[in-house]
């Protein structure tokens, strides 16, 4: 693509994407996406909280990729969390099927079906000299089966990370988040630790607990929709893995992406990262890293977490 269809081809983009919502712009994606497919596009699927950020940009030091990274308007036309509210919709780390089910229902399948013309639009205006589209999301955690719907082809990074650090992270983070939108956020009275959703409030424990559950169905779900993808599509990583050998495990995720490792700079590629997993031994009580142990028990023996020693 030259340099004046580049420029018309980006006019094209910031117009069609303002007005994705609408009948005629879904079929000018459709029919781009059926004449512009994509090859083997990427997707790191994780839970939120799982590293898929650090994850993702270290992968996309290649320059065989572009990273479209997190792309939460695209797959969620109408709203997302944390934005401001848009639609009474049930709250990802709460009711994270309930969330999913409704960004479908808002957005519709024939949205969905414009997709595969929005990466390819997105890839062709913004690749540079890349030849592989990649894109990471959290949420996309229960929409693998509709990714592989959308592209057969597409090769996945799997990627998981101790549930114990998992939660712990979600309480330090996105408290802070939902502080800044009215109705919601972490609030102390008489002494407690408080969450506010809307019109609800939870205790401490309260709260851990619809995380617990939150977390291993979404786990359960990700796990299971990957048996249904062929083998050689997608690679499992665990984060502690990553963060311990870098560039083994860079090595081992291009093999399976079909990407070249030759052309990475490993000199600008750390080889290690500091993984804090160990922090929620501080923030969390032996008795509710026994709830989490007990909830996700099964998770953590698949993935080969150990569970703390009971005294």
């Amino acid at each position: 693509m030259n340099t004046a269809d580049r420029r018309l081809s980006a006019r094209l983009y910031r117009w069609l994407f303002a007005r994705r919502k609408t009948p005629y712009a879904q079929g000018a994606y459709r029919m781009y996406g059926a004449l512009r497919r994509l090859d083997r596009p990427v997707f790191v699927i994780g839970m939120t909280r799982s590293g898929t950020t650090v994850f993702s940009k270290t992968l996309a030091q290649t320059p065989e990729l572009l990273n479209w990274s997190e792309a939460n308007r695209m797959w969620d036309p109408v709203g997302y969390p944390f934005e401001e509210t848009k639609v009474d919709r049930p709250q990802w780390l709460l009711d994270p099927q309930g969330y999913m089910d409704s960004t479908f229902e808002t957005a519709g399948m024939a949205y969905y079906a414009a997709i595969p013309g929005i990466c390819a639009l997105h890839f062709d205006v913004h690749r540079g000299q890349a030849t592989r589209f990649m894109n990471k999301s959290p949420l996309n955690t229960l929409r693998v089966w509709k990714i592989a719907e959308l592209f057969p082809d597409a090769r996945y990074v799997n990627l998981v990370r101790d549930p114990r650090a998992v939660l712990r992270s979600w309480f330090r983070h996105f408290g802070k988040k939902l502080n800044r939108k009215e109705g919601y956020g972490f609030v102390e009275q008489n002494g407690n630790t408080l969450y506010q959703l809307r019109d609800r409030t939870f205790t401490y424990d309260e709260l851990l607990e619809r995380f617990v559950h939150a977390y291993a169905y979404v786990l359960d779900r990700q796990i299971t929709q990957f048996y249904d993808l062929p083998a050689d599509q997608h690679r499992l990583v665990r984060y502690e893995d990553f963060c311990a050998d870098v560039h083994g495990t860079l090595k081992q995720v291009d093999a399976t992406l079909q990407l070249d490792s030759k052309l990475r700079d490993w000199h600008a590629i750390p080889a290690n990262y500091e993984n804090r997993n160990f922090k929620f031994r501080s923030e969390f009580s032996p008795g509710q890293i026994a709830r989490i142990e007990e909830v996700c028990g099964h998770i953590m023996d698949r993935f080969g977490y150990q569970r703390e020693a009971v005294a």
